[in-house]
């Protein structure tokens, strides 16, 4: 069980005693340095104003301060033990969840409204500042969309690949739901629960593997997704070779699509030069009902790039779909917004 007491940095431990009034107090917090969406502040404040303070998470807090070499105060969260919650102690005013916050804008306000709790204002400020991390996805997601929507293509352009590959069952719930606020392509299934995406079945290199011939696991692929009624199936094309696949399983595979879309996927080697010899070749023999998809370590940095590089190919980007897991967000810190 989480103490919530100790949900805090340690030298918030010391200040109470340090200050000249802790009557009352308020402080704001500020996007320093990047415009953003604001997401998952609500989740988090309310983390905090439905907790009631337990005399066992007193106890705790105060001997684990003592290894420490640390004073817990545990008098003033006595004296919060008569409160039913700590919302009746202390008031948050924010914008609400899914504002654009230009850059440098007080988007949240806290404030004690029972005097001599002051100190409880910024006790929790580190769980007031980790919405960061939904808040940067979700900025993100609205620059990719607006990538998108600027070159007039399709949305569903970039596929959220990313459960497994976040840090946390955390990370993958603020991730994928910051993802579906803006984009509708995902294999995020957990966020369906509350959020509408599209996808399509796919194989996986294991699907590949459990037949002893490959080429009648990619047609039984196709053949058993339009029998279900899908419309497009994703197909994995480097189980075994690439090379071969391309060079004498493709037409084969191709030929047998006539009631749904094949989205080829490439998924390790020189990708792009891959995703070029499929297009080529299946618009050499009158082909049109496919895609391609690519998932290997794609960024949104990586995407665009690769859209500069399909362009010269001479092939519409509207046909190539990113799947972008973990480098959705790997380079966001908390310093990405301030």
């Amino acid at each position: 069980m989480i103490n919530h007491l100790m949900l805090t940095d340690v030298y918030n431990l010391s200040h109470g005693f340090m200050k000249c009034n802790v009557d009352f107090e308020a402080s704001h917090i500020v996007n320093r340095n990047a415009p953003m969406i604001l997401f998952g502040f609500d989740a988090a404040v309310h983390d905090i104003l439905d907790y009631k303070v337990k005399e066992d998470d007193i106890i705790q807090a105060r001997a684990c301060a003592k290894k420490m070499n640390m004073e817990f105060p545990a008098e003033l969260f006595y004296d919060a033990m008569k409160y039913k919650s700590i919302g009746e102690i202390l008031k948050v005013e924010a914008l609400p969840d899914g504002s654009w916050v230009p850059r440098g804008t007080p988007f949240a306000q806290l404030s004690n409204v029972v005097k001599g709790f002051g100190e409880l204002v910024t006790w929790w400020e580190p769980l007031l500042l980790h919405p960061w991390f939904a808040s940067s996805c979700a900025t993100r997601a609205l620059m990719m969309k607006q990538y998108l929507s600027e070159r007039n293509e399709r949305l569903t352009r970039f596929h959220s690949f990313g459960f497994r590959g976040h840090r946390s069952m955390e990370d993958a719930y603020w991730c994928g739901r910051a993802w579906s606020l803006f984009l509708p392509g995902t294999d995020d299934f957990h966020v369906s629960v509350d959020l509408a995406g599209e996808s399509i079945p796919a194989m996986a290199h294991k699907v590949t593997m459990n037949w002893d011939d490959d080429l009648m696991c990619y047609v039984e692929a196709v053949r058993r997704s339009a029998d279900k009624g899908y419309k497009a199936v994703s197909i994995v094309i480097d189980t075994l070779s690439s090379k071969k696949f391309i060079e004498e399983y493709l037409l084969k595979v191709q030929a047998s699509a006539d009631k749904i879309t094949t989205i080829y996927r490439p998924d390790s080697g020189d990708v792009i030069v891959q995703a070029h010899k499929i297009v080529a070749k299946l618009k050499e023999n009158g082909y049109n009902n496919f895609g391609i998809i690519i998932g290997d370590s794609v960024t949104f940095n990586d995407a665009k790039s690769y859209d500069v590089v399909w362009n010269e190919y001479g092939h519409d980007c509207n046909l190539i779909t990113w799947g972008i897991g973990a480098g959705f967000y790997n380079d966001l810190t908390r310093d990405t917004l301030g």
